[in-house]
């Protein structure tokens, strides 16, 4: 039988009086309120504040060391091909008008951390031009704050923002970001503003009295992809599930189960890719792919504004459904409502879908003629 064994006690523990213990339990009650505020408070916000104030002085070690440079900031390095597509745009029309500048990118996901370092960096007669899209708004904050940020650091810069579209909300919080993006915005002498349609053009004027505003299509649209010789797919559709969506999470999937019994072969597509963040290259052979699978259809029905910008330049016939903000409609209402091959819905209903795909199955798209829409955005670029 073994013999029992007495615990020993921890000579450094100590007996300590009940008002120690009451003050411990105190700053146990401090230190959770401490913690739960912290996780209230946007961590998005935390990072990007300190990889500004932990941001090089340098540029990274591949910025160009002979000018001049296009500065190409926010360059999409996360899934939305859309956006992918329009960094790839901006590419390929300034190596058109601004062939003796040499592009550099500064990638959406490290602007916070490089731009201190390229704008000390830079000279002046280097230009920066800021990738266009949808999200010049209160909608995407951190890249309406990026774009900011961007405008004040490099002052003595020439500056293009690439047709955007303007999407600040008539709320408190909406109102607020654009009092902040009219605020340096307006502090730039060499800022040059493109709006990608009417509607956002005509809001841009009004928000921003005291900057350059002008009118642009879609960086996308100046892209003209060759027709395709294979039209294998009889109806590529491409509806979106966020907060863009006009359709209810019910009348997206009855449209589909629609569509799905309308052509039973038809291909079901998105221009976001899921997953974890990758670089801008790898999304680049991505969008190709995307770009195939648009010139491989004979029709396409979207709620995506690129969807229908995808088919168009394609010359792929298009059905483009109404999504909840004016982007896809005022679009359509400026540069494409004389192009045949595009109709857009702002009701889905089954039978105008039907009778919408009968007509565009029955026809060939011919290619956008936007005449001199670019000229000022390259009279801009070229300065």
């Amino acid at each position: 039988m073994k013999p029992t064994r007495t615990p020993t006690r921890n000579p450094r523990a100590v007996d300590h009086p009940v008002w120690c213990q009451c003050l411990s339990a105190v700053g146990s009650l401090c230190r959770n309120a401490m913690l739960l505020a912290l996780k209230s408070l946007p961590p998005v916000r935390w990072k990007r504040e300190a990889l500004r104030i932990l941001s090089p002085f340098r540029p990274p070690e591949d910025f160009p060391q002979q000018g001049p440079r296009l500065i190409v900031v926010l360059a999409a390095d996360y899934g939305n091909l859309g956006d992918v597509a329009i960094t790839q745009a901006v590419i390929r029309f300034a190596a058109r008008h601004l062939p003796s500048h040499r592009p550099y990118l500064v990638c959406a996901g490290h602007v916070f951390h490089d731009l201190r370092g390229v704008a000390r960096a830079a000279d002046t007669d280097d230009v920066v031009a800021i990738v266009g899209g949808g999200n010049m708004g209160d909608r995407y904050p951190d890249l309406e704050e990026a774009r900011c940020r961007v405008v004040t650091a490099f002052r003595h810069n020439r500056i293009v923002s690439f047709p955007q579209s303007f999407d600040f909300s008539d709320t408190r919080a909406g109102r607020r970001a654009l009092g902040r993006s009219c605020a340096a915005y307006s502090s730039h002498t060499r800022l040059h503003l493109f709006a990608r349609e009417r509607r956002s053009f005509d809001r841009m004027l009004e928000a921003f009295p005291n900057c350059s505003v002008q009118l642009a299509p879609d960086s996308v649209l100046a892209l003209d992809l060759s027709d395709s010789d294979t039209r294998d797919v009889r109806l590529l559709v491409c509806l979106r599930e966020d907060t863009e969506s006009k359709l209810s999470a019910e009348g997206r999937a009855a449209t589909l189960d629609y569509l799905r019994n309308l052509v039973p072969d038809a291909v079901f597509t998105d221009t976001v890719v899921p997953g974890r963040r990758l670089s801008f290259p790898d999304y680049e052979w991505r969008l190709q792919k995307l770009w195939d699978q648009f010139g491989r259809a004979r029709c396409v029905v979207t709620d995506r504004l690129h969807g229908l910008i995808f088919s168009v330049i394609n010359r792929t016939p298009c059905v483009a459904i109404e999504s909840n903000n004016h982007k896809i409609r005022s679009t359509w209402e400026t540069w494409l409502s004389n192009l045949p091959s595009a109709r857009f819905l702002s009701d889905p209903r089954p039978d105008a879908l039907a009778g919408a795909i009968a007509d565009l199955l029955a026809m060939s798209a011919p290619a956008l003629a936007l005449g001199g829409a670019f000229g000022p955005l390259a009279a801009a670029l070229r300065g």
